[in-house]
């Protein structure tokens, strides 16, 4: 069983992309494992490659759902579709995007929230480089992707800063809770600012929302109960704000 293990596994190039054959080898491992391990941006060089040789040339913006450091890959010379929220506000406002998709294997199996590889489970990628996947094609609107996005901006932009804009923060944390209410610890963030905001009603909806949606074998679950009950009942100044697991 050593020797077999061994064979299988040193001969790999890509340690970090290998599980034993078990799990499906290099080949197919990303179908049974969807955290961060499985690639931690290890190929954005070959990412990048790509966009210069294949896009750039075409002025053609991918869509990219890679983990991966945007300071990296605005050193690359890279471009991608969000990376200028101006320019990309209405990118995800039909019902399908056209163009390149390029996504990382953790992010295309199945997840309780912000389930951005779904639509495109079923397609077959034009490329694939190790755990880069690379699709081409007309496809449903990846509504999650948009929420996540809305999320990290309120929190890394407008929350989380020596300056907050809370005003601005709701309205994101608000357009991504009508996205995607299953990701319950962004109603929680917004109901942490209108907790801010003196807004009972507000906080209340929004904590009602992270409540319904909370994973029930967490003591997050417990946690919201019992905030839903202050908010109803305590004057506000005397509440504080919840913990949020979706922020470590």
């Amino acid at each position: 069983m050593l020797l077999a293990a061994m064979v299988s596994a040193i001969p790999q190039m890509r340690p970090w992309e290998y599980f034993n054959e078990l799990a499906g080898g290099a080949e197919n491992g990303y179908l049974y494992f969807n955290d961060e391990g499985v690639d931690l941006s290890q190929r954005i060089a070959e990412v990048a490659d790509y966009y210069h040789r294949e896009l750039e040339p075409k002025r053609e913006l991918p869509f990219l759902a890679y983990f991966s450091n945007s300071a990296d890959r605005k050193a690359r010379g890279m471009d991608w579709i969000g990376r200028d929220s101006n320019r990309d506000a209405h990118s995800y406002d039909g019902e399908t995007i056209t163009g390149t998709v390029i996504i990382g294997a953790n992010e295309l199996g199945p997840k309780m929230y912000n389930d951005i590889g779904k639509v495109l489970r079923g397609h077959q990628p034009a490329l694939r480089l190790g755990n880069i996947f690379i699709f081409q094609g007309t496809f449903e609107t990846p509504k999650v992707a948009l929420a996540r996005r809305l999320y990290n901006s309120a929190a890394y932009e407008n929350i989380y800063v020596s300056q907050p804009n809370i005003a601005e923060a709701v309205e994101k944390l608000k357009r991504s809770v009508e996205l995607e209410p299953a990701a319950f610890y962004v109603a929680l963030e917004l109901g942490n600012q209108y907790l801010k905001l003196g807004d009972r009603e507000g906080a209340l909806g929004a904590y009602r929302i992270a409540y319904e949606n909370s994973p029930k074998t967490d003591s997050i679950c417990d946690l919201l109960r019992e905030q839903v009950r202050l908010v109803e009942t305590e004057p506000l100044e005397n509440i504080a704000a919840l913990r949020n697991p979706g922020i470590e």
